[in-house]
């Protein structure tokens, strides 16, 4: 026979709910309904099948989207079916039923508003856009060519605001000029970011070129500028007694230049004591490469006679030698350039003393020194 009772449109929607897979306990188990939480509004509104029976309501308890049963159910049950009834009849609303108590707070977002559709008479007679950027179009109705002087205020207050104008402003030309400008202006603080080069002076700006004082931007100018210093001082005293060419303890020196075509300037002040005749010299190794004498600074081969950078032929006595010489080495950028400074004595049994007096005798009359090595990068 036909149907008798509510058009089943006007039912409440039953909802059906992912079954559970028991593990021979209580609970609790989650309600989920196609795998996301569900939470019942309450026990009454459940009906669950296991094994072919429709649980009594009472024999479980709900707590939030989970149900846990009075009596532990078997993991070998079935469940068959949950099935969720809501409440209330369905109904169409009515035009204009809808109320300004029935909607949330800003339930209604800018995509549900139609475009165009928003009136003056929509806006408070204040709108407050200070922390918004308003940008208008590229001509405004009732403007013109521009906002006139007579439509502004008498004062209008831009103090704490940013102006930003387009890249050609109508009435400004090429830009702005002296007569635009109030008589003083303010640069100590008015001015941000980086001024342009080309507004500093005359000329080419770049990395070979500097400013001068006349307003003019000219080559840099060329080699023998002090790039670096390196410096050691040695404070203990040691002998040379040696009569070929051997390495003074403590007196090396290394140095990397940070630039192409660099010379390096030999410095220093040695000071020592002596018996006999004695000379010294200057060795440098280009990373790792093994010491050779400095070049050119040596003195010029002549037959048996010692040579070196420095000698004395006295019997005895106390002496000190200040080396001062331009070596041109050649390198390559980060080759570390190491000197030391060789010793040797005509006769072993009388050496050199450094930083001491041969005899050393210990009184006020005698004394000790230092011995310093200060080399310094030239550039080319």
């Amino acid at each position: 026979m036909a149907y008798i009772g509510r058009d089943i449109t006007s039912l409440s929607n039953a909802a059906i709910l992912d079954d559970i897979t028991f593990s021979s306990s209580a609970g609790p188990y989650n309600l989920t309904k196609s795998t996301v939480a569900f939470t019942p509004i309450s026990a009454q509104a459940l009906v669950i099948s296991i094994d072919g029976v429709i649980q009594d309501p009472g024999s479980y308890t709900i707590s939030g989207s989970t149900v846990t049963f009075d009596t532990s159910i078997s993991s070998s049950c079935t469940n068959d079916f949950i099935v969720h009834n809501g409440v209330g009849i369905v109904n169409e609303v009515s035009d204009g039923a809808v109320t300004t108590a029935k909607l949330g707070t800003d339930a209604v977002t800018t995509a549900k508003i139609l475009d165009n559709n928003v009136t003056v008479a929509k806006l408070p007679t204040t709108l407050d856009i200070s922390g918004n950027t308003v940008t208008l179009p590229a001509s405004v109705s009732g403007l013109g060519t521009g906002i006139t002087a007579s439509q502004l205020t008498s004062t209008l207050d831009i103090s704490s605001k940013t102006i930003t104008l387009p890249a050609s402003v109508s009435g400004l030309g090429t830009g702005i000029t002296n007569a635009q400008l109030a008589g003083s202006i303010d640069v100590t603080s008015k001015i941000t970011g980086v001024v342009p080069s080309a507004n500093l002076g005359s000329g080419t700006a770049s990395s070979s070129t500097i400013l001068y004082g006349d307003s003019t931007y000219k080559a840099e100018p060329g080699g023998g500028k002090v790039l670096q210093i390196v410096q050691m001082a040695k404070t203990d005293t040691t002998s040379i007694n040696g009569t070929s060419y051997g390495d003074i303890t403590g007196l090396s020196l290394a140095i990397t230049p940070t630039a192409a075509s660099s010379k390096i300037l030999l410095t220093g002040n040695i000071n020592y004591g002596f018996q006999n005749d004695g000379w010294l010299k200057f060795q440098v190794d280009i990373d790792g490469a093994g010491y050779n004498d400095v070049t050119g600074y040596m003195g010029a081969a002549a037959s048996n006679r010692q040579v070196g950078a420095f000698g004395v032929f006295q019997a005895a006595g106390t002496a000190g030698w200040s080396p001062m010489f331009l070596h041109t080495p050649s390198y390559t950028l980060t080759d570390v350039l190491t000197y030391k400074i060789q010793g040797i004595v005509s006769n072993g049994t009388y050496p050199f003393y450094i930083n001491r007096t041969w005899t050393d005798t210990d009184s006020t009359g005698y004394g000790r020194t230092a011995t310093t090595l200060t080399f310094m990068e030239i550039a080319a």
